[in-house]
């Protein structure tokens, strides 16, 4: 067949080079299949044959061991596409189509270089010229079967891996800390330091539940986790390197440690699309057979673990969600300043005293697993404080001073980016010269000379597409200057140091558009809070920060600190007077509380209680003082009576406390003086009442 096609080859096909190109897909062909690369360097005979002289013939043999689905790290194939371009090539020579290339798009393409260059094409069947309707007919086809039979090579590779990964028996690259036996079952690691390393991270994470925990534990003790090099000179050497994060992460999320068998990891966009929750464990991978081999925990451990790392990640990402109505200003932008976790916000309610409607109250909370555990929150912080300090910092941001220093700086953006543009247009006009360079040297050359002028003519066209891409970036960023520079937006800067302070204390403003605000002026703010202080760190878009220090409101603990004596004082009133008596004494003599408050019956009380003394009550029991009920008791009485009798002398009385409407007071049991006397005033106090005659009765009995 080729005696009978040598009249396509034509003298001025001999006048240029012949191209042998040579190409196996994978290095095991080159090694194990020489027969085909034998027949493929025999086509440097078969040039010689037909009438290149042996000068002239050129191997390509570069791309041994290089798949031809795609052209991008095959050099020489990119090298012979070129040199058909310009012309240089009389004849290209390949054992069959599939060697050039797999894919339509490499084919295609150097078949419409061929056919403008008038190159031919060889393969083991015949001579083609892809100028010719039907040759260029027959290539197509067979480029077309090329790619089909790729894939149809790939589909069943992929079939019977996948087959036999159902079964679990496709053997893949088995962890640290797992190995196959001789029969191909899997086995733990006999080397038990790599068995005791691998046991020690899944341990450590079942006692602190958290991965960056177990790597700092790791780290902190000086355990470090195996490794083994798979690529090189040094492939299969067991290593021994420190944690990571990532290696840890590795550890907990790979199933083979679970004993279960598991290929073909799926990537995002092949998982199925569901709205619902994340996909489970047994979707992100084709094939998992739970239980197949020996592990270091079991499955219902490893889908806990699972559990786990998935409620512990994404929090600190899911940092701006929609603003709510809540007073706390600072929703979902407080971090932490002592471990670094956004901090949570919590609300409780109170009643005032005056029976007011209840009021809402915020704290900033962090219950961060990273921070030391001490049987509560890492820190929590009173909101209405910080969110004052915030706002006023909000506000100070866009007044008067700093609209000026914005429109400076807009002036200097102005300025800079004019100065860019003339960079650019100066760049545009050296694009233009170089282009009309191009093109005088291509109207110069010889029509004749077909190569040089097709290499000046590519010149010529890559210069031109140079000159309008940079013509559309310059364009493109002019257009984002005149957007970002226009007067009205100067005037909304102007107007907004003017309106801004009136709209943020507009009672109509809504808590949520605060924060809307608040959220494209500020990024985040920190909070560090010591006893009595908070340090309050507020830093703004762009990189700007600002601190401030917020004093706390008092606790309990320090309202109820005093001067020793004024603890001296209250505790040698107590003895005589009522806590309202002794309140109006110290007030009298200069004490104060809190705040500079004057001291209440409630205040004498907590000082009383706080400093361990005794009250009134006490003090007046240890006296043999009892309540009007004891005393009534002891004398088979009412508890009115025993209060009529202390009204008439009849029984010692002290006073506790006096209200408006009661007063309380205790009383000393009657000895027998006072039952004597009693008797003698029968009939002279309210002797005609039922009570009257029923106290008289159980006064007269012995």
């Amino acid at each position: 067949m080729l005696d009978t096609q040598r009249n396509k080859i034509t003298p001025r096909h001999l006048e240029r080079q012949a191209v042998v190109y040579v190409r196996q897909s994978t290095y095991r062909q080159v090694q194990q299949h020489t027969e085909s690369t034998r027949r493929q360097y025999a086509l440097r005979d078969k040039a010689i044959g037909l009438g290149w002289p042996d000068g002239e013939v050129h191997v390509l043999d570069s791309d041994l061991g290089k798949s031809g689905a795609s052209a991008e790290e095959r050099e020489d194939f990119r090298t012979l596409v070129g040199s058909v371009a310009v012309g240089e090539v009389g004849i290209v020579l390949g054992l069959e189509v599939s060697r050039l290339a797999r894919n339509n798009a490499d084919w295609h393409r150097l078949l419409e270089l061929a056919a403008a260059s008038r190159t031919l094409i060889l393969d083991e069947t015949g001579i083609y010229d892809p100028r010719d309707l039907n040759d260029r007919l027959l290539l197509g086809l067979k480029g077309q079967f090329s790619e089909i039979e790729l894939l149809h090579m790939k589909a069943r590779l992929y079939g019977g891996m996948l087959n036999k990964a159902r079964r679990g028996e496709l053997k893949t690259r088995l962890p640290v800390g797992l190995a196959y036996l001789p029969d191909d079952s899997v086995a733990l690691d006999p080397d038990p330091a790599v068995g005791e390393a691998v046991s020690c991270v899944f341990e450590s994470f079942r006692r602190l539940r958290s991965a960056t925990a177990t790597w700092r534990w790791l780290a902190d003790n000086g355990v470090e986790l195996p490794g083994a090099v798979h690529h090189g000179p040094r492939r299969g050497e067991r290593l021994w390197l420190p944690p990571t994060l990532s290696r840890v992460l590795a550890y907990l999320h790979n199933p083979r440690y679970a004993g279960a068998y598991s290929w073909g990891r799926r990537s995002r966009k092949d998982l199925p699309a569901t709205a619902g929750p994340a996909p489970s464990i047994q979707d992100r991978w084709q094939v998992l057979l739970p239980d197949s081999h020996p592990g270091y925990i079991d499955w219902d451990r490893f889908l806990a673990n699972q559990a786990i790392l998935a409620g512990n990640q994404g929090q600190f990402r899911r940092r701006r969600p929609t603003p709510r109505q809540g007073c706390a200003l600072l929703q979902s932008r407080v971090l932490c300043g002592r471990c670094g976790d956004r901090m949570g916000t919590h609300y409780t309610s109170y009643r005032p005293r005056d029976n007011s409607p209840s009021v809402m109250h915020a704290y900033y909370v962090c219950r961060s697993k990273r921070a030391p555990s001490r049987g509560g929150p890492c820190q929590s912080v009173s909101a209405k404080r910080v969110d004052a300090e915030v706002a006023r910092q909000v506000v100070g941001a866009v007044s008067e001073d700093h609209i000026a220093v914005a429109l400076a700086v807009q002036e200097e953006v102005r300025q800079h980016a004019g100065q860019a543009a003339e960079v650019r247009q100066e760049r545009l006009r050296q694009l233009d010269y170089q282009a009309d360079l191009a093109a005088q040297r291509y109207y110069a050359v010889d029509p004749r000379n077909r190569s040089v002028a097709a290499r000046l003519e590519a010149d010529w066209n890559a210069c031109l597409q140079r000159v309008e891409r940079n013509r559309r970036e310059h364009e493109r960023l002019l257009e984002e200057d005149r957007s970002l520079l226009t007067d009205a937006a100067l005037q909304r800067i102007e107007g907004l140091a003017r309106d801004f302070s009136r709209v943020w204390d507009d009672p109509k403003t809504q808590t949520a558009d605060r924060k809307r605000i608040l959220g494209t002026i500020v990024e985040d703010v920190t909070l560090l809070r010591s006893p009595d202080r908070c340090l309050v760190q507020v830093r703004f878009h762009g990189g700007a920060t600002r601190e401030a220090e917020v004093p706390l409101p008092c606790g309990a603990t320090r309202l109820h600190e005093v001067q020793p004596e004024l603890v001296a004082r209250i505790a040698g009133l107590s003895e005589d007077h009522t806590c309202k008596e002794v309140a109006a004494v110290i007030n009298a003599e200069g004490f104060t509380g809190y705040g500079n408050r004057p001291y209440t019956q409630a205040g004498v009380r907590r000082v009383l209680r706080a400093n361990g003394l005794p009250s009134r009550t006490e003090r007046l029991r240890a006296r043999g003082l009892r309540t009007a009920r004891e005393v009534a008791a002891e004398l088979n009485v009412s508890a009115g009576t025993v209060r009529k009798w202390a009204r008439l002398g009849l029984l010692p009385s002290e006073t506790i406390a006096k209200g408006p409407q009661r007063t309380h007071a205790m009383y000393g049991l009657p000895d027998e003086a006072s039952v004597a006397e009693i008797l003698a005033s029968k009939g002279k106090w309210n002797a005609g009442r039922k009570a009257a005659r029923k106290n008289a009765k159980v006064c007269d009995n012995p």
